[in-house]
């Protein structure tokens, strides 16, 4: 009976409220930051699409007002204004390129985008780019020496991806670079891959914070290091589209006496 009234005197056990173990406390916050940070990325993907919609409406108007100066000049324009008219529309047809690599990086962060893959010569992306950033680097007195090879150096890639991937390095070596300074820009095939590389005359970045130009944790915490501070978004999201494509992107010094560093970067051939 003693037994008995013990049992009858205990609580039921389905009244007892579950206490989590201490092993499953970490998975659980581990699911909630995962949930948190998946927000967070819709977030700014949802605010950089915004932004983006709502810079583009007024730049819109700026390059059409570019083009009509630069196709039909006012009477008395001088060949200075002239020159300033296409700088106006190649600065503005620059604009559009990086508020769509901004969208295109916050998608990035968020997703894996769908890549419209095709054969495509190398050098003739770069040979755009530095037609894109030309007025930029005259502007500055900056000199660029392009090195491309007579044949054809074919990827397999998006077109577009790898474009702004391209000027995204180009823009952020001239970024770098100081006035009156030296880019250099080239590619080559070799057995498997197609190597390229950015160069520039800008400050030398310490060795073991060389890697840090390729994440978003860098730029979180760029003020530490500031010779790293004219690195901005690019190179995060050069090496993420190059990461896509199933290539590579990494920063060197220049070989021999020259200054500065070199973004080089690597892509697999197009078969065949």
């Amino acid at each position: 009976m003693g037994q008995q009234d013990q049992s009858a005197n205990q609580p039921a056990s389905r009244n007892i409220p579950a206490i989590p173990s201490r092993r499953a406390e970490p998975e659980q916050q581990a699911v909630i930051e995962a949930l948190a940070a998946g927000e967070l990325e819709q977030l700014k993907t949802r605010l950089f699409t915004a932004l983006t919609h709502e810079l583009r409406t007024p730049l819109a108007s700026l390059r059409l007002a570019a083009g009509l100066l630069v196709s039909a000049p006012p009477p008395g324009a001088t060949e200075d204004h002239r020159q300033l008219f296409q700088l106006i529309l190649h600065s503005s047809d620059r604009l559009d390129l990086l508020l769509t690599s901004l969208l295109d990086y916050a998608r990035l962060e968020a997703s894996h985008p769908h890549l419209e893959r095709q054969t495509v010569d190398l050098r003739l992306i770069l040979e755009s780019v530095v037609n894109l950033l030309a007025p930029h680097f005259r502007a500055r007195r900056q000199t660029l020496d392009l090195h491309l090879p007579e044949q054809p150096v074919n990827v397999h890639g998006d077109p577009f991806r790898l474009r702004s991937a391209a000027q995204a390095l180009l823009d952020t070596a001239s970024s770098r670079c100081p006035n009156n300074g030296k880019l250099n820009l080239g590619c080559r095939a070799q057995e498997y891959d197609a190597v390229g590389w950015v160069c520039d005359t800008g400050p030398h970045v310490p060795e073991e914070a060389r890697g840090q130009p390729f994440t978003h944790v860098y730029w979180q915490a760029a003020e530490e290091i500031p010779q790293l501070s004219g690195f901005g978004l690019g190179l995060p999201f050069a090496h993420k589209l190059m990461s896509l494509h199933g290539g590579n992107l990494w920063l060197t010094e220049p070989e021999g006496e020259a200054e500065g560093m070199c973004f080089h970067f690597s892509l697999p051939l197009a078969p065949g």
